[in-house]
């Protein structure tokens, strides 16, 4: 059995402010690929699938999208 110290607990984050830094992380996320985006459309260079996989879930994180399946 383990003890555990109540007093010693301290509070971390908020809902809000932990998502306020996944909209971070997503934000720096398309930006540091956005220069694919821009190598597609001047020099039609193929954006590597994974890529795009993950630039619509951040997308979809900035602009508030919900990802619930019915």
């Amino acid at each position: 059995m383990s003890l555990i110290k109540l007093n010693a607990l301290e509070k971390i984050g908020s809902v809000a402010e932990d998502g306020e830094l996944i909209r971070t992380k997503a934000v720096a996320y398309l930006q540091s690929t956005d220069w694919q985006v821009i190598a597609k459309y001047e020099r039609a260079r193929p954006i590597p699938d994974d890529v795009m996989q993950k630039r619509k879930a951040a997308l979809d994180i900035v602009s508030g999208v919900s990802n619930v399946e019915t």
